[in-house]
């Protein structure tokens, strides 16, 4: 299989040091599919949820990491993150101030028992002109226009709030891998 060539945006002018990618998903479907489309483009990463030939996540630091946080370490005694994203808030943070990070990728998953506004959600999470000077953020959004919440309007809350949405999760991890390989 030959990893799929993807431009959907142009390629931000990221620093030498911006090269690792941190992925926090909901969905562990979409989090194997991060993790398989990196290994594909000959990156090495780390995830809670490694698929064969990735690593376990541990305490790996200054590495392309996918954290799965639907995965039972996370969900045990609080919300699915599909409905409750909250959990993402604090490594969203911290990634986007770690000078090594040139992406972060997120998922926002609608419909019916998914969070009321997830984008709202994600976008609050985001410290003041992050936009600025840190890392590129990439979501996709999996869900249709009938959903409650509406793609297209998550979307372009997502976008205004410049945040590129890429039309798939394997689109939005290519056009990660393309922003930081220099």
């Amino acid at each position: 299989m030959t990893l799929r060539k993807t431009n959907p945006f142009p390629k931000p002018s990221l620093t030498k040091n911006q090269s690792t990618i941190r992925g926090f998903y909901t969905g562990g479907t979409l989090a194997l599919e991060a993790q398989l489309l990196m290994q594909k483009a000959g990156l090495i990463v780390f995830s809670n949820v490694p698929v064969p030939g990735a690593q376990v996540l541990g305490h790996a630091k200054d590495t392309n990491q996918i954290i799965d946080f639907g995965e039972d370490e996370y969900t045990v005694g609080r919300p699915h993150p599909i409905i409750d994203p909250e959990i993402r808030r604090i490594p969203i943070q911290d990634a986007l101030s770690d000078p090594n990070v040139g992406v972060v990728l997120v998922d926002i998953i609608i419909g019916y028992g998914a969070h009321h506004d997830p984008a709202d959600k994600l976008i609050g999470m985001l410290p003041e002109g992050w936009s600025d000077t840190g890392p590129v953020v990439i979501a996709s959004v999996t869900g249709t226009n009938e959903d409650p919440q509406n793609r297209l309007q998550q979307v372009k809350k997502l976008e205004n709030a410049k945040i590129f949405v890429a039309n798939s999760n394997a689109d939005a991890v290519l056009a990660a891998i393309n922003c930081v390989q220099k």
